[in-house]
């Protein structure tokens, strides 16, 4: 810039390096706090007062009860599980006083073989016992223990009296005997009866007496509160004339309180017998046990004598809805003590 005078002349040159201009930031300051104020809020407009209009409540309607609502059933709650009870068994019948009876029947059929020669089963000689007596006192005596009476029928089978064939006849003077004892007894006593060992070899007529007996006996306990059940004892030398006679007859008597063992004697062919035990009847009610088997083992030949009977009693009555009676209550007097017998079996039942 030109540098002037007082006499506007000029007098030299001024060179202007930096120029600061006061007054401008605080210009920018205020013109950027205008623009940020706010405008004005309006006021609202507020309405003259009015009263409010009268008020006329409705009129009171009289009380009409309701009707409740319908009753719904609550559903059923599920059944709390109950287990069902253990199956009964054969001791829950005898402790309950199931009475078990035992019946033997002998096969004196001429397939055995003249008695008065050695090795026949039914040959006598003194004391010493047949194949016979030996099959009757070690299975009878294990039998005969649950006896409730120890008291016996005792049939024969094959044999004729007056020239007259008989199946079923009774041994020994009495229509029972008292215990194993009095079974060999009778056994014995038949051979001094003037029979005559004759075929045919049948079972039907025996089997069919013990299954009355057997019925017979079960009404008469039942009728008392009581149960009874029936074993028939069957010693044969298994050569039957007709199997399938037998096998009617076991299936008519089937539904009978009565089970059948049969024990073989001697070395014949048992098939037959085989068939009685496994044949397919409304319930089993056989058990075939061969005794030249067993003959060495007494024990062995008890227990499978014994093997089935324990089920075919229990499953007789529970067919028939019987269930045990409670446990009998025994008196200290009532407990009998026997001799003591090296040769005794015994056995435990499930």
């Amino acid at each position: 810039n030109q540098w002037w005078t007082k006499k506007g002349k000029e007098s030299g040159n001024v060179v202007v390096l930096r120029a600061d201009i006061s007054g401008m930031e605080e210009k920018k300051k205020k013109q950027k706090k205008q623009r940020e104020v706010p405008p004005p809020v309006a006021e609202p407009v507020v309405a003259p007062y009015a009263p409010p209009a009268s008020f006329d409540p409705p009129a009171a309607q009289p009380y009409a009860p309701t009707a409740p609502p319908p009753y719904a059933t609550p559903a059923a709650a599920a059944p709390a599980y109950v287990p069902a009870p253990p199956k009964p068994t054969f001791i829950d019948y005898v402790s309950g006083g199931c009475e078990i009876n035992l019946g033997v029947a002998i096969d004196f059929s001429a397939s055995n073989g003249d008695p008065r020669q050695p090795g026949t089963p039914h040959f006598l000689k003194g004391n010493e016992k047949n194949d016979y007596e030996t099959a009757i006192a070690t299975v009878g005596k294990v039998l005969s223990a649950y006896d409730t009476d120890h008291q016996h029928s005792v049939w024969g089978f094959g044999a004729k009296y007056g020239g007259v064939i008989r199946h079923v006849f009774q041994c020994g003077p009495a229509p029972e005997v008292n215990g194993v004892d009095g079974i060999l007894e009778a056994y014995r006593s038949t051979f001094r009866t003037g029979l005559g060992m004759s075929e045919p070899t049948d079972i039907e007529d025996v089997v069919r007496a013990a299954a009355a007996k057997a019925v017979q006996g079960q009404s008469i306990a039942q009728a008392r509160g009581g149960q009874s059940y029936s074993i028939l004892l069957i010693l044969t030398d298994g050569k039957i004339t007709d199997v399938n006679k037998a096998a009617n007859a076991i299936r008519t008597v089937c539904d009978s309180p009565l089970s059948i063992v049969i024990i073989g004697i001697g070395d014949a062919d048992f098939r037959g017998m085989n068939y009685l035990d496994d044949m397919q009847a409304d319930r089993d009610i056989v058990q075939f046990v061969p005794f030249n088997q067993y003959r060495h083992d007494k024990h062995a030949l008890s227990a499978a004598t014994l093997s089935e009977i324990p089920d075919q009693l229990v499953g007789y009555f529970l067919k028939h809805g019987i269930h045990p009676n409670p446990p009998m209550q025994q008196s200290m007097d009532d407990i009998a003590i026997d001799d003591h017998d090296e040769n005794e079996e015994f056995f435990t039942f499930y």
